[in-house]
């Protein structure tokens, strides 16, 4: 494994003075996807990287570049470089399910998490096994079709029903998806993958900085992980956003917006007003 991580492409947006918040995408997205939510929250320093084989982070990547471990230690790295002492950090859905991992294993880092649509992994042995094996024929299916069949038929999966209703913002949103390489998709699947995830299941507790799960009010697998995931984590607000399916922030992000700012101001600003900082 290579001792060094690799360097994500990034944007900022927003306030430099303001609290620094951190967005990760889903499977097959890119930074971008949050423009419209960083919009809505002018007074923050908003930070968009573009997660391993997304977007342009696609550069000369190792298989082991994509995993859990290398790609939390690629986004310290950017807050180092951006001389960030802490920052709140924000995943959605395969960003959210890293954006767990990076805030247990560098907890003194991030001020607040917020996990949209995450889950802490898959318990078994067996449940890993079989979705690796799912997660093979979608490589294969994507490699089959090409990547703007793929994203079609992927985004007309039930649980982004209510993204479709947004017109010329879905569209946009599937040209993004489009412009990802479907090699470098197949290697982050691979790497970072819910087959591949390590289950935090058991590590849940140990989080002892301000949480938010976020969820559609249509979303009911996720609905019952986060009530799951309340419950380990013990002290930790849960968002239900109306007239929303999985991806919440694009379907809703007005009501997704009220949402980060409540949890923001209330936890986050308060905790930096007093000087803790983990």
């Amino acid at each position: 494994m290579r001792e060094s991580s690799i360097q994500l492409a990034y944007r900022c947006s927003g306030n430099l003075s303001g609290v620094p918040v951190i967005f990760l995408h889903g499977f097959t997205g890119c930074g971008d996807e949050w423009s419209e939510i960083v919009e809505r929250l002018p007074e923050s320093f908003c930070i968009l990287p573009d997660l391993p084989g997304h977007g342009r982070s696609v550069d000369d990547l190792a298989a082991e570049d994509f995993m859990f471990e290398s790609t939390a230690r690629s986004l310290i790295d950017l807050m180092n470089g951006l001389e960030l002492d802490t920052a709140c950090l924000i995943g959605y859905s395969m960003g959210g399910r890293i954006a767990l991992y990076t805030a247990l294993e560098y907890q003194q880092r991030f001020s607040g998490l917020v996990l949209e649509s995450a889950s802490p992994g898959l318990k078994t042995d067996e449940e890993k096994r079989d979705r690796r094996i799912q997660d093979e024929k979608i490589i294969v299916r994507m490699q089959t079709e090409g990547i703007d069949k793929f994203v079609d038929t992927w985004l007309s999966n039930p649980m982004f029903a209510v993204m479709r209703d947004r017109g010329e913002a879905f569209d946009r949103l599937k040209r993004l998806r489009c412009s990802n390489s479907i090699d470098s998709l197949a290697m982050s699947l691979r790497g970072a993958g819910t087959g591949v995830q390590p289950s935090l299941w058991g590590r849940l507790h140990e989080l002892k900085l301000p949480v938010m799960l976020v969820c559609g009010e249509r979303d009911n697998k996720y609905i019952s992980i986060a009530e799951r995931m309340s419950r380990e984590i013990g002290d930790c607000a849960v968002a239900r956003i109306p007239h929303s399916g999985h991806n919440t922030h694009f379907e809703r992000p007005d009501q997704f917006r009220e949402s980060i700012l409540q949890f923001v101001n209330k936890n986050v600003c308060a905790k930096v007003e007093q000087g803790d900082t983990g």
